[in-house]
């Protein structure tokens, strides 16, 4: 998690679940091409990375690191406001488009 996804253990990672993925059979779905698929896998680990990096505790201005509920506050927060932007923007699109 905290190396470059072009690092070899997380190209190794990816051709592991690549070649658990070929294994399956879903069915009804297209056929995919194998670099489609080492992709979509390198993708998802990118927003898992992201996801993770931002869980991690930081170092508070006091250089204590910071406590699991102030982490979790934290999140809570940057998705409270990732809400007001999204609703915002979904609101100033809806008026726009209702003036013309």
């Amino acid at each position: 998690m905290r190396g470059k996804i072009s690092s070899a253990w997380n190209q190794e990672v990816t051709e592991i679940l690549l070649a658990e993925l070929k294994k399956k059979d879903f069915e009804g779905m297209p056929k995919r091409s194998e670099a489609y698929l080492a992709d979509m896998i390198e993708t998802k680990l990118e927003r898992v990375r992201a996801f993770w990096r931002n869980t991690q505790p930081r170092i508070k201005e006091t250089g204590e690191l910071e406590t699991i509920i102030e982490v979790e506050k934290r999140m809570v927060e940057g998705k409270e406001d990732r809400g007001k932007v999204g609703r915002a923007s979904s609101r100033r699109k809806s008026v726009s488009n209702s003036i013309y």
